[in-house]
């Protein structure tokens, strides 16, 4: 494929047009090269979406029963996408079941549709953005009780992952993420739920999964821990 098989998408409204297009199924092959942005071909899908809105974590962990392999697969893509991408700006945006979204997929030969859970996305915007809906990586109030926002978001994260009734669970989305408020509310209730006994729960309980449990809890107490990712950070 060549330069010359490219066409270049007009900033604006070019890739919204794009999407618009009604041309069945397939893939679209895009190039992203200082800032432009072109479209080079079109091929067959790996997978086949649903043609509807996207669903959030919130929604997955209220009215899906995941297995312990689909909740370790979740956490752990969204624990290495935190680290991957933690000084970018997907990072400064909020991290949460509201946020974290997943698309549905059909399945041959039935088409029914269904979640993947190991594949999620971050609903997000890049424009328009108030300056209180930033996530900072370090918040400086000396009445926090945790400073590092966005590892809290993923403690909070796999909280909810890990518990399988979601309702019981506080919601602060609607709450600014870099609050006082939000930030002492979710460290308090996290490092609450950490101590829980039936907490995570992961499956059975024989000894891989008490092993599973264990190492889970103790990933998921560290983000809640102001004093060792301080040490950690101080290093």
């Amino acid at each position: 494929m060549t330069r010359e098989d490219e066409t270049a998408i007009q900033p604006g409204k070019g890739f919204c047009e794009l999407l618009r297009q009604t041309l069945g199924s397939g893939r679209m092959i895009l190039r992203l090269k200082n800032r432009s942005l072109a479209y080079i071909e079109r091929e067959i899908p790996q997978r086949i979406l649903r043609n509807g809105p996207s669903i959030s974590l919130a929604e997955v962990l209220s009215d899906y029963a995941l297995t312990r392999k689909m909740k370790l697969a979740l956490a752990f893509t969204l624990a290495r996408s935190m680290w991957q991408y933690y000084d970018s700006e997907w990072t400064k945006r909020e991290w949460s079941a509201e946020s974290i979204h997943f698309m549905t997929e059909l399945e041959a030969p039935n088409w029914q549709t269904t979640v993947i859970t190991c594949r999620p996305s971050l609903m997000t915007s890049f424009t328009n953005v108030e300056a209180h809906e930033i996530v900072e990586e370090y918040a400086i109030p000396r009445d926090v009780l945790h400073n590092y926002p966005r590892i809290l978001a993923l403690g909070w994260l796999l909280v909810r992952i890990g518990w399988d009734d979601y309702t019981q669970l506080t919601n602060h989305s609607t709450t600014p993420p870099m609050s006082p408020r939000k930030l002492n509310d979710e460290c308090v209730e996290g490092r609450h739920m950490c101590q829980v006994p039936s907490w995570p729960r992961l499956g059975p309980h024989d000894p891989a999964g008490d092993n599973i449990r264990k190492k889970y809890k103790a990933a998921t107490e560290v983000c809640f821990d102001n004093k060792v990712l301080k040490t950690a950070c101080s290093r």
